[in-house]
């Protein structure tokens, strides 16, 4: 237990909070991250299409 003058809190407490923000956080950023690797990924394979386009146009 941790005293703060009148407050006191348990480790117990501490840790589920702890987890629960933890949790809020993670559900936030991953899809976040996963849309910007997901447009990351699109945009690639976008310039791999053009890349062999003109590479075809390039070879007639």
């Amino acid at each position: 237990m941790i005293e703060l003058g009148k407050v006191s809190l348990e480790w117990g407490t501490m840790m589920i909070q702890l987890v629960i923000l933890l949790f809020i956080v993670a559900v936030i950023v991953l899809p976040i991250v996963i849309l910007i690797k997901w447009n990351r990924h699109s945009k690639i394979n976008e310039l791999e299409r053009r890349i062999e386009a003109l590479e075809r146009e390039r070879l007639k």
